[in-house]
Protein backbone atom coordinates (compact mmCIF):
# COMPACT_ATOMS: atom_id res chain seq x y z
CA UNK A 1 0.00 0.00 0.00
CA UNK A 2 2.34 2.53 0.96
CA UNK A 3 4.22 1.75 -2.49
CA UNK A 4 0.96 1.98 -4.69
CA UNK A 5 0.65 5.83 -2.55
CA UNK A 6 3.91 6.61 -3.32
CA UNK A 7 3.81 5.78 -6.97
CA UNK A 8 0.55 7.57 -7.49
CA UNK A 9 1.92 10.50 -5.89
CA UNK A 10 4.81 10.74 -7.99
CA UNK A 11 2.70 10.11 -10.88
CA UNK A 12 0.43 13.11 -9.71
CA UNK A 13 3.34 15.06 -9.50
CA UNK A 14 4.88 14.25 -12.92
CA UNK A 15 1.28 15.17 -14.07
CA UNK A 16 1.20 18.38 -12.81
CA UNK A 17 4.70 19.20 -13.92
CA UNK A 18 3.11 18.13 -17.57
CA UNK A 19 0.29 20.72 -17.52
CA UNK A 20 2.51 23.50 -15.91
CA UNK A 21 4.72 22.75 -19.12
CA UNK A 22 2.08 22.56 -21.29
CA UNK A 23 0.89 26.32 -20.16
CA UNK A 24 4.55 27.41 -20.20
CA UNK A 25 4.62 26.43 -23.87
CA UNK A 26 0.84 27.82 -24.57
CA UNK A 27 2.04 31.15 -23.34
CA UNK A 28 5.03 30.68 -25.56
CA UNK A 29 3.37 29.93 -28.51
CA UNK A 30 0.70 33.41 -27.78
CA UNK A 31 3.45 35.20 -27.36
CA UNK A 32 5.34 34.46 -30.47
CA UNK A 33 1.95 34.83 -32.40
CA UNK A 34 1.52 38.35 -31.03
CA UNK A 35 5.08 39.08 -32.79
CA UNK A 36 4.14 37.17 -35.72
CA UNK A 37 1.28 39.56 -36.06
CA UNK A 38 3.20 42.74 -35.08
CA UNK A 39 6.11 42.18 -38.07
CA UNK A 40 3.24 41.81 -40.53
CA UNK A 41 1.09 44.83 -39.51
CA UNK A 42 4.48 46.56 -39.53
CA UNK A 43 5.70 45.39 -42.81
CA UNK A 44 2.12 46.18 -44.21
CA UNK A 45 2.18 49.89 -43.23
CA UNK A 46 5.96 50.14 -44.46
CA UNK A 47 4.08 48.93 -47.80
CA UNK A 48 1.21 51.27 -48.11
CA UNK A 49 3.72 54.50 -47.03
CA UNK A 50 6.12 53.66 -49.64
CA UNK A 51 3.31 53.30 -51.96
CA UNK A 52 2.21 56.50 -50.60
CA UNK A 53 5.48 58.33 -50.91
CA UNK A 54 5.82 56.97 -54.95
CA UNK A 55 2.46 58.70 -55.49
CA UNK A 56 3.43 62.21 -53.59
CA UNK A 57 6.67 62.15 -54.85
CA UNK A 58 5.81 61.70 -58.96
CA UNK A 59 7.15 64.43 -60.85
CA UNK A 60 4.00 63.59 -63.28
CA UNK A 61 1.72 66.95 -63.42
CA UNK A 62 -0.12 66.48 -66.27
CA UNK A 63 0.37 67.64 -69.70
CA UNK A 64 -3.61 68.87 -70.49
CA UNK A 65 -6.68 70.05 -68.36
CA UNK A 66 -8.14 66.33 -68.31
CA UNK A 67 -4.67 64.66 -67.49
CA UNK A 68 -4.00 67.24 -64.21
CA UNK A 69 -7.83 66.50 -63.72
CA UNK A 70 -7.19 62.99 -63.44
CA UNK A 71 -4.05 63.42 -61.05
CA UNK A 72 -5.69 65.80 -58.75
CA UNK A 73 -8.51 63.00 -58.50
CA UNK A 74 -5.65 60.56 -57.83
CA UNK A 75 -4.22 62.87 -55.18
CA UNK A 76 -7.34 63.66 -53.31
CA UNK A 77 -7.78 59.33 -53.34
CA UNK A 78 -4.27 59.72 -51.46
CA UNK A 79 -4.95 62.10 -49.35
CA UNK A 80 -8.45 60.42 -47.95
CA UNK A 81 -6.86 57.14 -47.77
CA UNK A 82 -3.74 58.98 -45.67
CA UNK A 83 -6.90 60.66 -43.35
CA UNK A 84 -8.66 57.61 -42.82
CA UNK A 85 -6.12 55.56 -41.15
Amino acid sequence: PEEIEIRIHNLQKSYDELIELARQRRDLLEQAKGLSKFYSDIGDAELWIDEKQQTMTSPDMGHDVNTTDSLLGKHKLVENDMNAR
